[in-house]
Order: C-alpha cells, then sequence, then structure tokens
C-alpha cells in the first residue's frame, strides 16, 4: 500500500548542440510497504535524449551515488535497497544519444517510515 506520495516539479537539462534546453518534470516519490521508494517522471521533451539515470543521497544536496546499472528506458525506476526510518534524497538525470549525461534535475525527498500504515 502507498504511505507517502510527494510531487515536485523537475527540470532537466541537456546540451545539446551547444545550446541548454530544458523539459519539465514532474516526479513522484512514493514509498510503499516493502519498502521501496518509486520514482516517477515525465519523459523529457528533448529529442537527442535515450534514457535517465537515477541517483540518490543520504545527505540534501548531495553528493549523490548512481542507483541503476544500465541506462533507465522506461519513465519509473524503482528503489529496492532503501531502509527504513531513512530520508532519501533523488535526483534524474537525461541522457543523450551522446552518452552525454545533462545537469541533475531538482532534487526530491522521500522519507521510509519505521512502519508503514495499511
Amino acid at each position: 500500500m502507498k504511505s507517502l506520495l510527494t510531487m515536485l516539479m523537475l527540470a532537466v537539462f541537456l546540451a545539446a548542440s551547444g545550446t541548454q534546453q530544458t523539459a519539465e518534470k514532474v516526479l513522484d516519490v512514493v514509498v510503499t510497504w516493502e519498502p521501496v521508494v518509486e520514482l516517477a517522471w515525465d519523459a523529457s521533451l528533448t529529442p537527442t535524449v535515450v534514457g535517465y539515470n537515477a541517483y540518490r543521497s543520504e545527505l540534501d544536496g548531495g553528493p549523490y551515488a548512481r542507483l541503476n546499472a544500465t541506462m533507465i528506458l522506461a519513465l519509473i525506476y524503482d528503489d529496492k535497497s532503501v531502509e527504513k526510518g531513512l530520508t532519501y534524497y533523488y535526483v534524474v538525470r537525461a541522457v543523450g544519444a551522446d552518452g552525454q549525461e545533462s545537469v541533475s534535475s531538482n532534487q526530491a525527498r522521500a522519507v521510509v517510515p519505521f512502519s508503514a500504515t495499511r
């Protein structure tokens, strides 16, 4: 059961042809019973984006560690390595066809409770 929902606006930037393009993002952070933090965002409007990387930190503002071993092709990611009672901070970066990452999105915060309410 979902116990916490935080909606945050994200802006992902990707440099293309020497110019910086932006696309508004909505990221939902949901902490579930297991616990799992589910990340979901809108697709980038930049045509050269081929995927995304998700990053997490236990400190507000980072440093962030990459969560995914391979590029995320979908618009969702489940972080199954969270622990109860901790707070996590997430950012997403778009990846261009040339392999270059965008700057980090705005930060999303997820609090994993010690026990979830069903």
